[in-house]
């Protein structure tokens, strides 16, 4: 406030000029005790907030005194966006939902609403400001109030439009009951000045100038009255979901709460930290109370829709449909409702006129589409509401843009690179061919006795989304297809394959339709979700088990919410949140397409929808690598039970006939002896070498490995496992040019043993390079030495021959 308005009322320095008070405030500064015997003293008013006194002496007129108790100093805070992490939240991938819980500031605002709400015998509540801890270290603002009063006058005196419009809300706030004046004889230091200023709002129906009171103003201490409150708990429905069902009823509904927040009280207790200054007509400043719930008090969004809220509870059950409008269909102080009758529509809006008013609350600005309700809106009028997402491709588009800048690192005053310039100054210049885009509000047929969800999505290495479309049948057998919602999000910095991607996708389609169903009113007899990712629907029909971390917690989520037969494929082409996924230009997103209605066949029968058959894959992607250890018993019990090589396959040979049912008194033939030799060949073989076999079997001779490498190996016609080599050609006999391959094992020592036994414990040079014996025979997959130690141990077994006589 400048000096010279100080001086107003005081006919003695009245003729002295403007500038002439400023220039001698300026510059001069005198103790009034020392100037005291030069003349007669003024007081200043104590309204004035200050100390000082004007003097008249010899030099003409002086203002002085000791200084305010008051700091001098004004703060102004400057609060920053943190645009960085706002703009990160478009890419960042989500996590799967997070349980809510209330803060205990939050509980102990609730609590303190349930102790101190009561209402009077009007009806009308009456609240007591929430405080917390903080209270006692809330100071003074008087100064900071006088200083915003300063500059609203001197805005005052540029703008007579705006003044007189700033009169008429505090004439109003008085003529209301809304603003009390307190007299100057009553102490108003110890409470809370409340700075205020004024927002216009040109495209308000009712209340072009509202006026906001700063309750964030710091006060003497650094503290705020807003500080000092408790900011309750959210308790506003989404309005997403408000809209979803707004667009479900086939007569809708809208109304605006007249001056909500000032319809509630504040306790008198509590008035006293909601002062304002004024200045009356006469020009002099006066104090008053705000006596309602004031903008601009952190905790008044709270205290105003709990009210609301507590109204519906308390007057449940004499108007019980308006009970329910009010719980879910309010957006702030904003009515969205609807039904699918005239008469009911009547009946609820009756009904929600009179819970209102039993609370002191009046209801205004009735709108409907229908003209038997009342005076409104046509069924054909449309609703252009961005936070459906009905114009998701174009907005993902701008998402990606941003992102592009972000990643750039720019600093905010730093201009663009020009191709960067040029495509968003193109995508810029094509936003006002959105203005004449509609979408119908009704999304339901008449007479529906069908309807079905069907979500769409898909993803791309910039984005990812999903939408969801509204079927419904009429009784004619007419089928209607709506869009619904949509929701996009940009592809994160950090690199994600396709396939997570589009699993992200699939899981932000699980969470759209979950808030879908919870926000709608009406029945859905099925819902379907479509991709045309095969990988995506193959990890959604797995075990999170068996899926690597990020698949399988997403995919986990996924089946909790969803039943996995509702999961369907669609090609590319039928699948419109691939609009999403790529973004649109608004010129192209002008263009036909399947934007807003979906594929043509979700029009039709069933039975003309897409079919896709799950074909089972071994190779998924994002599978764990499992290793699996096995071990393989090759010994058979029954070729341990002898120690004669004979005497085996004398039983495996009676084994062998009594299993054909042969006549068992018969002696065993050669040939069966023969069979029963080859049987017990092929179990040893089996047992030891079931890979090369396997191998051989499939005629790749070339891709036996290991030991038996060297010895070109084969299966002769019974199925055994020979010797090959060079002697193939050759007129010796097939068991010399074509050996056994016995692996080392006890069932190989007692070959040895026959055939040692047979040649009459001769040493081992004799045993292996007999004609006709197990050299011939058999060749051994072990290491010589080992078959030289067996023969000489049973050597070492042989009695000595006695000595001659002499």
């Amino acid at each position: 406030m400048r000096h010279w308005e100080l001086m107003r009322g005081y006919p003695e320095i009245e003729k002295e000029t403007p500038e002439a008070i400023e220039d001698l405030m300026e510059t001069i500064s005198v103790n009034l005790k020392a100037l005291e015997r030069l003349g007669q003293s003024i007081k200043i008013p104590q309204s004035i907030d200050t100390e000082l006194c004007l003097q008249k002496t010899r030099f003409g007129w002086v203002i002085g005194g000791s200084p305010s108790t008051q700091s001098g100093t004004h703060s102004f805070h400057i609060t920053t966006a943190d645009l960085q992490t706002d703009l990160s939240r478009f890419w960042e991938i989500d996590e799967g939902p997070s349980t809510t819980h209330l803060s205990e500031s939050e509980l102990q605002c609730e609590e303190h609403f349930r102790n101190h709400v009561r209402r009077n015998k009007e009806g009308r509540y009456i609240v007591a400001l929430p405080f917390n801890e903080k209270l006692p270290t809330l100071g003074t603002s008087k100064s900071v109030a006088m200083s915003r009063l300063a500059a609203l006058s001197r805005r005052f005196q540029r703008d007579k439009q705006f003044e007189a419009a700033y009169n008429t809300v505090i004439q109003e706030y008085l003529d209301l009951g809304h603003m009390t004046k307190i007299p100057h004889t009553q102490p108003s230091n110890n409470g809370y000045y409340l700075p205020h200023h004024g927002v216009i709002k040109e495209s308000s129906n009712t209340t072009k100038l509202r006026v906001v009171f700063d309750g964030s103003a710091i006060s003497t201490t650094g503290v705020s009255l807003n500080d000092t409150l408790h900011t309750g708990p959210k308790l506003q429905e989404d309005l997403v979901e408000i809209l979803l069902r707004f667009r479900s009823h086939q007569y809708v509904l809208t109304g605006d709460i007249e001056k909500m927040y000032r319809q509630i009280l504040v306790r008198p207790d509590d008035r006293k930290y909601q002062l304002i200054l004024w200045r009356n007509s006469n020009g002099e400043i006066d104090t008053y109370q705000l006596n309602t719930v004031t903008f601009g008090l952190s905790a008044a969004p709270y205290l105003a829709l709990r009210c609301l809220k507590q109204l519906a509870e308390d007057e449940g059950d004499r108007f019980p449909r308006a009970s329910s409008v009010v719980q879910r269909d309010f957006y702030v102080d904003d009515a969205l409702t609807g039904a699918d009758t005239k008469e009911e529509l009547i009946a609820v809006r009756h009904e929600l006129t009179d819970l209102l008013r039993s609370g002191g609350l009046n209801i205004r600005e009735w709108a409907s589409n229908d003209k038997d309700i009342l005076r409104g809106l046509s069924e054909k009028d449309t609703n252009r509401t961005l936070q459906l997402g009905l114009l998701a491709p174009v907005i993902v588009r701008a998402k990606i843009l941003l992102q592009r800048v972000w990643a750039l690192k720019l600093d905010w005053d730093e201009s663009l690179p020009s191709e960067l310039h040029t495509e968003w100054d193109r995508y810029y210049t094509q936003l006002p061919l959105l203005s004449d885009t509609r979408f119908p509000r009704k999304m339901v047929v008449k007479a529906a006795t069908q309807i079905e969800l069907h979500g769409f999505c898909d993803a791309s290495e910039k984005a990812y989304g999903a939408c969801i479309y509204l079927r419904s049948r009429s009784s004619d057998g007419r089928i209607e297809t709506q869009l619904l919602t949509a929701r996009s999000k940009v592809a994160p910095l950090k690199s994600l394959t396709i396939p997570r991607l589009e699993l992200s996708g699939a899981l932000l389609l699980t969470s759209l339709m979950s808030m879908v169903k919870t926000s709608l009113t009406i029945d859905v007899s099925r819902i379907v979700y479509w991709t045309d990712s095969t990988i995506v629907l193959q990890w959604i029909k797995s075990s999170p088990h068996t899926l690597k971390t990020f698949v399988a917690n997403r995919v986990a989520e996924i089946q909790a919410k969803t039943n996995i037969a509702d999961w369907r494929h669609v090609s590319t082409d039928d699948n419109p949140a691939d609009l999403i996924s790529r973004g649109q230009a608004p010129k192209e997103f002008l263009r036909p397409n399947i934007w807003k209605h979906g594929p043509e066949w979700l029009k039709q029968q069933p039975e003309n929808w897409p079919i896709w058959i799950l074909t089972p894959s071994g190779d998924i992607p994002e599978q764990k690598k499992t290793i699996c250890l096995t071990t393989n018993n090759n010994d058979n019990p029954l070729l341990h039970r002898y120690s004669s090589w004979t005497r085996l396959i004398r039983v495996v040979a009676w084994c062998l006939r009594w299993k054909h049912k042969q006549h068992l008194a018969a002696h065993l033939t050669t040939d069966e002896l023969t069979r029963a030799h080859n049987r017990v060949i092929k179990i040893i073989q089996s047992g030891h070498f079931a890979t090369e076999i396997r191998t051989l079997q499939k005629d790749r001779s070339r891709d036996v490995g290991g030991k038996l490498q060297p010895l070109n190996p084969f299966l002769d016609e019974d199925g055994i496992l020979r010797v090959g080599g060079r002697l193939t050609s050759s007129s010796i006999p097939f068991n010399q040019k074509h050996p056994i391959i016995l692996p080392k094992a006890s069932i190989t020592e007692l070959i040895i043993d026959q055939e040692h036994r047979k040649n009459h414990h001769t040493g081992t040079q004799a045993t292996l390079y007999a004609d006709s014996s197990i050299r011939a025979a058999i060749k051994l997959a072990a290491h010589p030495p080992d078959q030289t130690a067996v023969l000489e141990q049973m050597a070492s077994r042989v009695p000595q021959r006695a000595n001659p006589p002499q």
